[in-house]
């Protein structure tokens, strides 16, 4: 048995694409016709709840001030994905390889070699933690290392292990 749908929704559902494209044409001839795709959807679905002859407006709500975030937040990625792939088609290197008994210099991309070598695909140096690590030179480098100037505690024995028992009767080691 077909659940029963209200001649309500069926009206809705087949006008919905027309409602949509109309709004889309009303947003596009919008002045301000520089959304992202997720606040222009948004607005087209807000715009086709509203009657016909209602101008279009941008809503001043939370969800659409969310939308323009998230587009925001979009194209900040997408820019840096792009930045990350050019950076990665400039990362080449000549590496020297034997073919028919001579050498010959080949330039392969970083990727690759580091991929051919088991090595993860990113410089964990360069975008990494380490990235941010700078060594402190130190204050006094000619000062003397007394935290491991070897101690002759035992000179007389050649046991290092004196204290630890011998005889397994005296008691168990470690208990």
């Amino acid at each position: 048995m077909e659940p029963q749908v209200s001649l309500a929704t069926q009206g809705y559902r087949s006008a919905l694409p027309r409602v949509l494209d109309t709004t889309l044409v009303v947003r596009v001839g919008c002045e301000c016709s520089e959304f992202g795709p997720i606040t222009a959807l948004h607005l087209d679905v807000v715009q086709a709840r509203r009657p016909d002859s209602a101008p279009f407006e941008v809503p001043q709500d939370n969800t659409t001030a969310q939308a323009l975030e998230l587009d925001r937040q979009r194209e900040r990625v997408m820019l840096l994905e792009a930045q990350r792939a050019q950076q990665a088609e400039q990362e080449v290197a000549t590496a020297r390889m034997m073919f028919n008994g001579e050498w010959i210099p080949v330039k392969v991309d970083f990727a690759t070699l580091r991929r051919a070598i088991g090595l993860p695909n990113h410089n964990v140096f360069a975008a990494g933690i380490f990235r941010l690590f700078t060594p402190q030179t130190p204050s006094h480098p000619e000062q003397q290392d007394v935290d491991h100037i070897e101690e002759d505690v035992n000179e007389g024995s050649d046991d290092e292990n004196e204290s630890m028992p011998r005889n397994p009767e005296e008691g168990e080691i470690g208990s």
